[in-house]
């Protein structure tokens, strides 16, 4: 079995920056998906109210 070695510096960086690119994406694409929702029922609800 292999042992586990101390990840070089340039790796340690790589992880890093995909870390922060998905978390980037992620967020990106959960803030799309809200505005759509947003905008797709923005007038729902507005004409059962005048009751």
């Amino acid at each position: 079995m292999k042992l586990a070695t101390k990840p070089a510096k340039s790796e340690l960086w790589m992880s890093t920056k995909v870390s922060i690119l998905a978390m980037f994406a992620v967020g990106m694409l959960s803030f799309i998906i809200q505005i759509l929702m947003t905008t797709i029922t923005a007038g729902w609800g507005v004409a059962a109210s005048g009751g």
